[in-house]
């Protein structure tokens, strides 16, 4: 992995770090703190997609966490040619930013 690739994949971690924060904080979710028989079914549609939300965030973060240890430093069998990681980096990005996107057009 070249220097610019592994700076490029800690920004994005940390960014998603700081959203996995927000999105798994249940005080933020819709209907926060209510019972489900308490909820109006448009509550618990959007308190389930603020989980489903959060839960995204995790998985895409693993992901870019997985990318940087797997291929942070090279061992005998884990190196991709670097146009693959290239490619592995920049859908990272892309789902990154479109996560990021949705979360703050939720934001209330």
């Amino acid at each position: 992995m070249r220097e610019d690739q592994r700076v490029r994949l800690n920004d994005l971690r940390d960014e998603l770090v700081e959203t996995a924060l927000l999105d798994a904080d249940p005080k933020l979710w819709s209907a926060a703190g209510k019972a489900p028989a308490d909820m109006t079914q448009e509550e618990r549609g959007n308190a389930y997609w603020c989980r489903k939300l959060a839960v995204s965030t995790v998985t895409l973060l693993t992901k870019v966490q997985g990318i940087l240890e797997t291929h942070g430093k090279p061992t005998a069998g884990n190196g991709k040619d670097e146009g693959d990681l290239d490619k592995e980096i920049r859908l990272a990005e892309k789902e990154a930013q479109a996560m990021l996107e949705r979360a703050q057009s939720n934001v209330h």
